[in-house]
């Protein structure tokens, strides 16, 4: 294996150890109510779900801020591309002015 496999594979053996050692320690079941809704589960298992819940909600809300970045940032880029187009085409038109009075001097 890959070094940077072989640092995912150990990274994930361990991930998984605590996790089961999280599960066994926090076994007790609690009471979770959702409006009329109420159920036992484990400590462990509210606590994981709550856990991936909140990363999918934070990845939601970074996703939407990198894209409406990416987006700001091609706006930009865009603009100043038309800028310098509209400055070599101002640019050009001026070095043909200039090189038809050099003509017209000869």
């Amino acid at each position: 294996m890959k070094r940077n496999q072989t640092f995912s594979f150990w990274g994930f053996i361990i991930a998984a150890l605590i996790l089961v050692f999280f599960s066994v320690q926090n076994a007790q079941e609690v009471g979770f109510r959702f409006f009329i809704w109420k159920t036992y589960l484990p400590l462990s298992v509210l606590l994981i779900v709550a856990f991936l819940l909140g990363l999918i909600v934070g990845a939601v809300f970074l996703f939407r801020s990198n894209r409406s970045t990416r987006k700001e940032n091609k706006r930009k880029e865009q603009e100043k591309l038309q800028k310098d187009k509209d400055a070599f085409k101002e640019e050009k038109k001026d070095n043909s002015i200039s090189s038809n009075n050099f003509n017209e001097i000869e």
